[in-house]
């Protein structure tokens, strides 16, 4: 009997929201079993697709990568480093 997954619609994170299931891939080497595709938004905007929902509901993702630029641009300011270019 095959497992389905948690349907996450809706699941607000630190700073996204899964807004669907978006698809399903197949494990690399596995003649059975597949992971779902979730489409998230974030609070920049920027959409992106998550194929774990460990890492969305354990906080791990906390967003599309947006704000771990934001945090780095915080550092190269805190430090007086310069930015690297983008």
């Amino acid at each position: 009997m095959g497992r389905h997954a948690t349907d996450l619609s809706g699941f607000q994170g630190k700073y996204f929201t899964v807004l669907r299931r978006i698809g399903t891939y197949r494990l690399s080497g596995s003649k059975s079993g597949t992971k779902a595709i979730w489409l998230c938004r974030c609070v920049c905007g920027a959409e992106f697709a998550s194929i774990s929902p460990v890492l969305l509901t354990r906080r791990e993702t906390m967003s599309c990568g947006c704000m771990r630029r934001r945090d780095n641009r915080e550092y190269y300011e805190l430090t007086g480093k310069t930015l690297p270019p983008e």
